[in-house]
């Protein structure tokens, strides 16, 4: 995020850049425990496609589904969060511009990555 931050204008230190990500973080924080009733409600149905226990008992699914919009909330309050944190921290004006400057970093890390699995499906399939 500072390599890239730099690109485009930034002047985030590392220490600074850290702080950002883990006070963006804060949201998903308080989202962890709500998975707590949402185990008790319908338990290992939330890891299968098959959902037999909200099937069986439909009045479930209105608490299950309030559950799941707080935790989408909590996501996108994150992710909204970080894009401004990162902002602040390099001194952009805009959010959009940390946006950017996560948008940057990901591909540093994705494009290389992408590039080696297509190097490695081409070397083994000759």
């Amino acid at each position: 995020i500072r390599l890239s931050g730099t690109w485009i204008g930034g002047a985030g230190n590392r220490e600074h850049i850290k702080t950002a990500i883990a006070w963006a973080s804060v949201p998903s924080v308080f989202a962890l425990p709500l998975w707590i009733p949402q185990l008790l409600l319908i338990g290992s149905d939330m890891f299968t496609t098959e959902t037999p226990r909200l099937d069986a008992q439909p009045m479930l699914l209105i608490p299950f589904l309030a559950l799941a919009f707080a935790e989408i909330v909590l996501g996108v309050w994150a992710f909204v969060l970080l894009c401004n944190t990162i902002a602040e921290v390099q001194g952009f004006r805009s959010a959009w511009r940390g946006l950017g400057n996560l948008i940057l970093a990901s591909a540093l890390i994705i494009v290389p990555l992408l590039a080696a699995v297509f190097a490695m499906f081409v070397l083994l399939r000759t």
